[in-house]
């Protein structure tokens, strides 16, 4: 699949065709929907600023997902979602679809250890806040450290054996649930901790988080 835009309307016209209903995590959700549903968010944020030039095409690919040319440019994409692998799958069990259930974000902070089935179905069976709040600036440190730790999984990829484009980006969607982030203090923090990422890996380093898109690169940190 190929999409090709010569100016702003026909633009438009790619995030309509992009712009689709992702189903809850359990009920024949795809790789492909969320792959859509977050390239679709980020270029509509580029899009409003107006980061897009033409022509663009775009064209679904393997390892990056996405192959983009821009103004003469290539850009190839690799698309990650950021979210406890457990906040993930306690979301699909019986007992997280009970009306009383509680389903407790400060249980998966960042780094936690992975839990058995058994112990996330005790977890989806609560109907109450039982874990440690997040203090200080721990938010932002985990925030931080989530993008850190899948930039340093994703360059190991990139460099063994994906497509090398002339700017390689790391798109990633931050579905890390926590109390509200401080956008300041992230971006600053994200910052200095990527700067030992730079190299040979991923030229930019975008990060959705809830309507806003962090743009890092070697030499710039942004909030779109």
């Amino acid at each position: 699949m190929t999409y090709q835009a010569n100016c702003n309307i026909q633009f438009s016209e790619i995030l309509d065709r992009l712009n689709i209903v992702v189903p809850p995590r359990g009920r024949q959700r795809t790789t492909e929907h969320c792959e859509k549903w977050t390239l679709h968010k980020a270029l509509s944020i580029l899009h409003s600023h107006n980061m897009i030039s033409f022509p663009i095409s775009i064209k679904k690919s393997e390892k990056p997902d996405y192959w983009i040319e821009m103004s003469g440019k290539t850009y190839g994409v690799e698309l990650t979602e950021i979210i406890h692998p457990d906040y993930a799958r306690v979301q699909t069990l019986p007992e997280a679809q009970n009306d009383k259930s509680v389903l407790d974000p400060s249980l998966f902070k960042w780094g936690t250890e992975t839990r058995s089935t058994e112990d996330l179905r005790q977890i989806a069976a609560q109907d109450e806040l039982t874990g440690e709040p997040w203090i200080g600036d721990n938010v932002e440190r985990e925030f931080v450290q989530s993008i850190v730790d899948t930039v340093v999984a994703k360059r190991k990829k990139l460099t063994a054996h994906y497509k090398r484009a002339e700017v390689d980006v790391l798109l990633i969607y931050h579905n890390q649930s926590t109390p509200a982030l401080d956008f300041t203090q992230g971006l600053e923090y994200t910052k200095q901790k990527l700067v030992s990422c730079w190299g040979q890996g991923f030229n930019v380093v975008a990060v959705i988080k809830y309507e806003q898109l962090f743009v890092f690169t070697e030499s710039s940190a942004t909030i779109f």
